[in-house]
């Protein structure tokens, strides 16, 4: 039986003629029904019973009549007990109809109320879906369906109000994106900020809104700039320029560069006009010099402007007294910038004591120092050799310790082209020099490992194949292999390892030199890695000696190409090779 005709009251009429045997009555009824619920399999059968219990009625009736108007005639008392029957028999009929009719009736509400909870049950669960995949407008429906069957159902209220706010939330967050992809950057800032106050951590809302954020700083800044660059206010166009990068150290502004190019030229210009200009001063107009450069490095647009500016900055970085000349230099950290206002504040302390060895001896030193330095951030390392090792004969500590690691890598450089091109016996005369060098600071295993793993490599080429495997297997001995490999990412390196010394050890040069290579070319494994920020104008080598890394190790974990030199703001990840942990 359907849900809907039990509340209808031509079936509430039906059941009251049922209960007092009014058959025609019924059979109205039922037909009234009939013609609201065509075909209704339970009102038809229910008219087939009443047609049998009318029929059964009138027969009885007639015979009824039949008999009394037979026996009347003869005893009146019978007539009494045949009505007394008759009654008797309705009775009988109508609680049987009853008995009937409450369990037909118990049964049927049953089974409408199980199907009824199985069927919202199964909605609820749909909808449950529907708003955990972000389907907020079709679990709404299924809610409202629930809710309009069975208003009390358990949490339909909630669910639909939490479908409805996510449908606001989703309304709020595509109109964010469109006015962000339409370039109203205000606007979508406040639509997604609502978004973001009804469901916190709604998708990527919380990006968008610090992306947004940033843009309207950086466009207001950019704005500022301009203003400032109009007026010929040059302080401001670099502080509001520092104010982006403060923002964004990576954000990329090429309209701008002209305008910053000009903007730092000035003000070393500034600077270089002051009669007795502070070494805080100079500090800054250097920091101007090499950002001014930075924006062109090979621009040949710019040559002139460039060589204007270098000829500004060097007569200002050299105009200091001689104690402040010596002080910086005793005091500096010997990085590269630190050497290069040293010189130009020595070139300067110099003409003040031109007798004086101690500056002339300093400034000899910096300035083969930085003229190598230049030579292998730009891979020249036959003159990078040169220079350091004219610097290391004169003080192998100079630079903290930066001549003797430098030494190290250019050999290293060196001695990789020559393997590549096929020249094994100067690329192991290279690497053996590169050695002494890695030995020097011991405690770095990784610079060790390394180039004894290049010294096998070409022991190898040579065909000195024992000599080969006697240095890799030093070399993997050396890093401590078995305490490092621990994790069930290493085990394959780890097997690796095992098989090579396991070869070494059985006296199987070659087997055991294929393992290793094998593990050479898998060496990350052994590694940890750190994440550092370059900052524009740091270079490789140095970035690598500071992190007690190597220049190959750096290059093959960034993929950065040719390039020694970093040309703006860059995440790096370094490999390292720390000590073990007792």
């Amino acid at each position: 039986m359907t849900l809907a005709y039990r509340k209808d009251p031509n079936y509430r009429k039906l059941l009251e003629h049922f209960q007092n045997a009014e058959w025609e009555e019924c059979l109205h009824s039922i037909d009234r029904l009939l013609r609201a619920y065509p075909g209704d399999k339970y009102l038809l059968a229910f008219k087939q019973d009443v047609q049998i219990r009318s029929e059964q009625q009138q027969r009885s009736e007639r015979q009824r009549e039949s008999d009394d108007r037979r026996r009347r005639r003869k005893v009146r008392s019978r007539t009494l007990i045949a009505v007394l029957s008759g009654i008797l028999l309705l009775a009988l009929v109508v609680w049987f109809v009853s008995a009937y009719q409450a369990e037909e009736t118990r049964q049927r509400l049953a089974a409408e109320a199980t199907q009824t909870a199985q069927a919202l049950a199964a909605k609820d669960e749909m909808a449950n879906t529907f708003m955990k995949v972000g389907k907020a407008k079709q679990a709404l429906a299924l809610y409202t369906e629930i809710q309009e069957v069975d208003p009390a159902y358990e949490g339909v209220v909630q669910a639909i109000a939490a479908a409805q706010q996510a449908i606001t939330v989703e309304d709020l967050y595509q109109q964010g994106r469109g006015a962000m992809e339409g370039g109203d950057n205000k606007q979508a800032l406040e639509l997604l900020k609502k978004a973001e106050e009804l469901q916190p951590e709604y998708k990527d809302t919380s990006q968008l809104i610090a992306k947004i954020t940033r843009d309207l700083q950086v466009a207001s800044l950019v704005e500022a700039i301009d203003e400032a660059y109009a007026r010929g206010d040059s302080a401001a166009v670099i502080e509001n320029y520092d104010a982006i990068q403060a923002i964004d150290p990576f954000i990329e502004l090429p309209d701008l560069d002209d305008e910053l190019f000009a903007s730092y030229q000035d003000l070393v210009l500034q600077i270089a006009a002051k009669p007795d200009p502070t070494l805080e001063e100079i500090q800054a107009a250097a920091k101007y010099y090499r950002n001014a450069l930075a924006l062109f490095p090979q621009s040949i647009a710019y040559a002139r402007e460039r060589a204007e500016l270098q000829e500004v900055a060097i007569e200002l970085l050299a105009s200091q007294y001689y104690l402040q000349g010596i002080s910086l230099l005793e005091s500096s950290d010997y990085s590269i910038e630190g050497l290069e206002q040293s010189i130009l504040v020595l070139q300067r302390a110099r003409e003040k004591a031109p007798e004086s060895q101690v500056v002339d001896s300093a400034i000899e030193k910096t300035q083969l120092f930085i003229e190598a330095y230049d030579h292998i951030v730009h891979g020249d390392w036959d003159d990078a050799i040169a220079g350091f090792d004219a610097v290391n004969r004169r003080d192998p500590g100079f630079a903290g310790g930066r001549v003797g690691y430098f030494l190290y890598e250019a050999y290293t450089s060196r001695g990789d082209l020559l393997m590549l091109n096929g020249d094994f016996g100067r690329a192991f005369a290279d690497y053996q020099a590169a050695e002494r060098f890695a030995w020097a600071d011991e405690e770095n295993v990784m610079r060790v490992f390394q180039i004894e793993v290049r010294i096998a490599a070409a022991l190898y080429r040579l065909g000195r194949y024992d000599q080969a495997a006697e240095f890799y297997h030093f070399a993997f001995e050396q890093v401590a292999y078995q305490d490092r490999l621990t994790t069930p990412e290493q085990a394959s390196l780890l097997e690796t390892i095992v098989k090579a010394e396991s070869a070494y050890n059985g006296g199987n040069e070659l087997p055991a030199i294929s393992f290793y290579e094998e593990s050479v070319e898998k060496a990350d494994g052994l590694y940890e890695f750190t994440r550092i920020t370059a900052r524009r104008g740091d270079t490789l080598p140095n970035i690598a000696f500071e992190n007690g890394s190597t220049l190959a190790s750096l290059r093959s974990a960034n993929e950065l190409g040719d390039s020694l030199i970093i040309s703006r703001s860059t995440p790096l990840l370094v490999p390292i090779l720390p000590p073990l942990r007792q």
